[in-house]
């Protein structure tokens, strides 16, 4: 592989768009990782080889994908899908917030996506606009450093604190499922449609907590942007503190948003638009498909 251009650092390494020198029509965004920097700690070496063995091991539209897998003495290299787009974070920041039709078109890909992953029974666990990258008009599911594979329940904390799941943040959680992906869908939803600050402005994790506790569930409180009642009712089950209470997997395949919502590209407003939506039909099409699967759910 030949490097052509930096596209940005990590935690542990660098991001660069290469293409395959003896095919260079392909290109790839291949990550660079650091194994001094991973040996310093059993726990992120473990991380990492679950990050590289999902996306090896998963094809699916809406996930990111691992070609290829490269060592030197030196760094790991993971020759990635590249993504032109960017991610949601950026387009959320240029475009300030999304019209509703066009958050439910990138919602049914996620949505696809983790249907792929329960198949498989991974949790992500850091589900935030920074990790959903964008192919054409494609939404692809990325950065599966703390992902977690095999288990219905766990207990290690970590994500990200404007995104993640409060009974992550709750010391008295012995145990929690995949619904605190549900949760970060849920406040990812609520950052297209209003803006990247997402539904608290918090200066501390004592604020954070307080702000959940005052306004999530059913005294979420909304932006500026106008929005369904549908919209508003699926954030609300989304972005509700108490994982039981929480919508489940299967609810929010059928929630009233998604079956209002065709993929009538008339429905977009081009003037607020982040991409011409050449894939409508297909994700569509797929969404429907997995409306019908069922989610094992854990009891909590």
């Amino acid at each position: 592989y030949t490097f052509d251009r930096f596209l940005g650092k990590g935690q542990f390494g660098e991001v660069w768009e290469a293409h395959k020198t003896a095919e260079p029509w392909l290109k790839y965004a291949v990550k660079t990782v650091k194994i001094s920097d991973l040996n310093k700690s059993p726990k992120m070496l473990e991380l990492f080889d679950t990050e590289v063995s999902v996306m090896a091991k998963l094809f699916h539209p809406n996930l990111l994908h691992c070609h290829d897998f490269l060592e030197t003495s030196s760094n790991y290299y993971l020759i990635l899908d590249l993504c032109e787009g960017g991610d949601l974070e950026a387009k959320i920041d240029q475009c300030k917030s999304l019209s509703e039709p066009e958050a439910v078109y990138f919602m049914k890909q996620i949505a696809n996506g983790f249907r792929e992953l329960h198949k498989w029974k991974i949790m992500h666990r850091d589900v935030k606009p920074a990790n959903l990258f964008f192919k054409g008009d494609t939404v692809k599911i990325g950065d599966f450093g703390f992902a977690k594979w095999g288990d219905e329940y766990t207990r290690t904390r970590l994500g990200t604190p404007m995104t993640m799941a409060p009974e992550l943040q709750d010391a008295s959680t012995i145990y929690y499922s995949d619904k605190v992906d549900l949760w970060s869908i849920g406040v990812v939803f609520y950052m297209m449609l209003f803006g990247n600050k997402g539904p608290w402005d918090f200066h501390t994790a004592h604020d954070l907590k307080t702000k959940i506790n005052n306004e999530s569930g059913n005294k979420l409180k909304f932006g500026k942007n106008p929005i369904s009642n549908a919209a508003k009712d699926l954030l609300m089950r989304l972005i509700e503190p108490n994982p039981k209470r929480r919508i489940t997997w299967d609810e929010f395949f059928n929630h009233k948003l998604f079956v209002d919502h065709s993929a009538d590209a008339g429905l977009i407003d081009p003037g607020r638009s982040v991409f011409l939506h050449e894939k409508s039909a297909v994700v569509e099409d797929m969404w429907n498909k997995n409306r019908e699967q069922k989610h094992e759910e854990g009891q909590m």
